[in-house]
């Protein structure tokens, strides 16, 4: 049995064949078992990895099961495991997953998965892998530019062993303790406020944490730009309402910006399509009421004028209610495939973090850096057949690769028993390729990869939205 309810695996370790072929995964897989047993007296910790591991293995759902049901990733890096196909596949599932298991984030300065550097890149690439964590490096750079590996047994590789058990520990405690106790599940956004409207946001936070809401932002925005654009932005990203508070007094005007910051928040949450609930509890200020009658861009938006604060807070009681009951959160989140050129990966990657930004959807890309195009065209059509979803991105890429994944994907549409919802993405508003349009697979032209600008179109990943029927109708 785990040591964390709710899993069948405490730690899943992903590596490249080539790395164990000295049993160096064998000994640090038995080493660390070991040391997390003496930090726990009763603990067993399971410890899952593939051990039929091969050149010619594909990837395969039972891999993809232990990977969902796993609470912590530990990838063994190397350039052999981050160039394989394979674990670049464990990483990028595992990620997928995670919302749909408590989230890939444990607080601000955690994630689900630990990196353990065996053998450094050139350039130290192997930084770039889940580039949040500085990771474990298990070798010592030389003056010479050179390296020396720790191996299992010395004391350079014990220490640090020992260093990474008790993070894999603490992690796996705060898992634990966390399946008792579930974390916020929905994030709501609580616009800063002036002193005069202080109560009504402190009061609104109090209530929202007591039905286990997460409240953004947790830290004091900055009082200059862009920094305070940035800021208000990534609060808002995993955000599924932002509640903003006007009255007769204007916020403070940050440095380069030329309204107040009670203005700029609605203002950006606005452009981001987030529901939003405005609370007017007093006379507005020029600049508010100015914006108030400007027309909404996108999303829901909820204009209050509550006699007390019992009034605002049964209204944040009717939205999170609804929140929590949407169909979206009844299951796990659906899965979006990002189609795209092997040389727009980094571009597709931009896209991928635009589609999970609002926690609706898990993104998956193609498989990278394969030689072999009959393999690539495999893990294609794979990963197509099994995802929720599909999204085609056409950067610079040729007509001729376009029309390939377009018959690809009107094929795959045809085989299913229910409807694929699909959307294809250009980033070029050429007259040309607008013949590509067809009544049931939308063709939308996009300018940059600015997430704003084009979030309202992922409706069409929904599946009442692809079906030929209106939402509501019946099946």
């Amino acid at each position: 049995m785990p040591f964390v309810q709710g899993f069948d695996n405490d730690i899943f370790i992903s590596y490249g064949h080539a790395d164990n072929s000295e049993g160096w995964v064998d000994n640090f897989e038995k080493r660390l078992g070991n040391r997390l047993r003496h930090f726990g007296r009763n603990a067993e910790i399971a410890i899952w990895r593939d051990h039929k591991l091969s050149g010619a293995d594909i990837f395969t759902e039972k891999i993809y099961k232990h990977i969902k049901s796993s609470a912590l990733l530990i990838s063994i890096l190397s350039p052999n495991g981050v160039e394989s196909n394979w674990c670049q596949q464990e990483r990028q599932r595992f990620e997928q997953a995670a919302p749909s298991t408590g989230g890939f984030r444990l607080g601000d300065h955690a994630i689900r998965a630990l990196k353990v550097v065996k053998t450094p890149l050139d350039g130290d690439g192997h930084r770039q892998v889940f580039s949040e964590t500085l990771g474990y490096e298990f070798y010592r750079p030389l003056p010479t530019g050179r390296f020396v590996e720790f191996h299992p047994g010395t004391p350079e590789f014990d220490l640090k062993l020992d260093e990474l058990a008790q993070e894999v520990w603490d992690l796996l405690r705060r898992l634990r303790d966390r399946a008792v106790s579930p974390p916020p599940d929905l994030a709501i956004y609580l616009a800063t406020a002036t002193a005069d409207l202080s109560n009504w946001r402190e009061a609104a936070a109090r209530q929202l944490i007591a039905w286990n809401c997460r409240v953004l932002p947790d830290l004091p925005l900055p009082i200059a730009s862009p920094a305070l654009r940035d800021s208000i932005v990534q609060a808002l990203e995993p955000c599924a309402l932002s509640v903003h508070f006007a009255g007769s007094k204007p916020g403070f005007i940050a440095e380069d910006e030329t309204g107040p910051v009670d203005v700029l928040q609605l203002e950006i949450a606005r452009a981001h399509g987030v529901g939003r609930v405005v609370c007017q509890a007093a006379a507005l200020h020029p600049a508010m009421s100015e914006m108030l009658q400007k027309e909404q861009q996108r999303g829901f938006e909820e204009c209050l004028k509550p006699a007390g604060i019992d009034v605002l807070l049964q209204c944040l009681e009717d939205r999170v209610r609804s929140l929590r009951a949407s169909p979206a959160r009844d299951s796990a989140l659906p899965t979006v495939y990002v189609v795209c050129a092997p040389s727009e990966w980094d571009d597709a990657l931009r896209l991928k973090n635009c589609i999970e930004s609002e926690g609706r959807y898990a993104a998956l890309l193609p498989i990278r850096d394969v030689d072999d195009e009959r393999l690539r065209l495999r893990h294609h059509r794979e990963d197509m057949k099994a995802s929720d979803a599909v999204v085609v991105y056409w950067g610079q890429a040729g007509e001729p690769w376009f029309r390939d994944q377009y018959r690809e994907l009107i094929g795959a549409r045809s085989k299913r028993r229910r409807a694929l919802p699909a959307l294809c993405l250009s980033a070029q508003a050429d007259p040309r390729r607008e013949h590509y349009r067809r009544p049931d697979l939308p063709f939308e032209h996009i300018v940059g990869l600015n997430c704003a600008s084009f979030r309202h179109l992922f409706r069409h990943l929904e599946p009442n939205e692809m079906s030929g029927r209106p939402r509501g109708a019946a099946a």
